[in-house]
């Protein structure tokens, strides 16, 4: 979902499975919506400072972890073609703190 106000853009997504998938693809989304793994190493890499903007996009994949983009520069396939979940959130490093901007309420 994309929306556009005061010339600004803004979009949230979130994974839905439709029709009956088996149970094992659903709990493929379910696992990739509750494993959110995103660490480094303390003193190494860029200093988050407010305004800041990032993406955390976890890509849980059933087959191997191999992907491919489409030629739309856009749509990320496993090469195997198995499986996969991916979510993403939108996080702002506020004057309080970080703020997930794609949260749903």
């Amino acid at each position: 979902v994309t929306t556009e106000l005061d010339g600004y853009h803004g979009d949230t997504s979130a994974t839905f499975v439709i029709g009956d998938a088996a149970p094992h693809a659903r709990a493929l989304v379910e696992l990739a919506r509750a494993h959110v793994s995103h660490v480094g190493r303390p003193q190494t890499g860029h200093r988050l400072r407010v305004g800041m903007a990032f993406t955390v996009e976890p890509m849980i994949n059933a087959g191997t972890s191999a992907t491919r983009t489409d030629a739309d520069g856009w749509t990320v396939r496993t090469v195997d073609g198995a499986l996969s979940a991916q979510f993403e959130h939108t996080l702002l490093i506020g004057p309080h703190g970080p703020e997930i901007m794609t949260l749903l309420a």
